[in-house]
């Protein structure tokens, strides 16, 4: 399946199961049929820049992907 296709069910899925979820942030492959059906959902869909490593890294809200937060 293509990351456009699973991007689009995803953030279908996240909207009908999750309403208040209004920002989702897509690594560069998703391309901008996910951005509009994101916009369509009212969730915000952001790219971020893919770092050297794997896995993700710190968001923009500050805190991580990969490792549950401390506190």
């Amino acid at each position: 399946m293509q990351d456009s296709i699973a991007g689009r069910r995803l953030l279908d899925t996240l909207s009908a199961d999750h309403p208040p979820v209004v920002k989702a942030w897509l690594g560069g492959g998703y391309n901008t049929v996910v951005r509009t059906n994101g916009a369509r959902l009212w969730i915000d869909v952001e790219w971020v820049r893919r770092h050297a490593g794997k896995g993700f890294h710190v968001h923009p809200a500050g805190g991580s992907w990969n490792e549950p937060s401390a506190g």
